[in-house]
C-alpha cells in the first residue's frame, strides 16, 4: 500500500511540475503578445496623428476655420485638394482608433501576462 502511494505521490508531483511550466509558458507568451500588440497600436496611433496633421496643415477648402465668407474659399471656392484632405482626415480617424483599440487591448494583456509570470515563479 505505501508503494503504491508513493507512486501516486510521484506521478502527481510530475504532472503538476510540468503544468506549471505549461502555465508559466503561457503567461510568457501572454506578456510577449501584449508588448507587441501595444506596440502596433502605439505605431498606429501616430500615423493616425501624422495623417490628422497633414490633413489640418495642408491649404485647403475643406476645413474652413473662421469667417468662410472671406478670403480664398469665400462664396464656395475651392482649392482643387478637398477630397484629399478629406481623405487624410478619416485615414487619421481611423488609424487613431484602432490604434487605441489594439494598445489598450495590449497593454491589459501584457499586465495580465506579466502578473501571471510573476506570480507562478514566486517561491512557493
Amino acid at each position: 500500500m505505501i508503494r503504491r502511494t508513493s507512486c501516486v505521490a510521484l506521478v502527481v508531483a510530475l504532472v503538476a511540475a510540468s503544468a506549471s511550466a505549461d502555465e508559466l509558458s503561457d503567461a510568457r507568451a501572454l506578456r510577449r503578445a501584449g508588448i507587441v500588440e501595444t506596440s502596433i497600436g502605439i505605431g498606429l496611433d501616430t500615423a493616425g496623428t501624422g495623417l490628422l496633421l497633414a490633413a489640418f496643415l495642408t491649404p485647403s477648402c475643406a476645413f474652413v476655420v473662421g469667417a468662410p465668407e472671406e478670403g480664398t474659399c469665400s462664396h464656395g471656392d475651392t482649392m482643387g485638394n478637398e477630397s484629399m484632405v478629406t481623405g487624410l482626415f478619416w485615414a487619421g480617424v481611423a488609424f487613431s482608433v484602432v490604434g487605441d483599440a489594439l494598445w489598450i487591448a495590449g497593454a491589459t494583456q501584457w499586465s495580465i501576462g506579466a502578473r501571471r509570470a510573476h506570480r507562478l515563479q514566486r517561491p512557493h
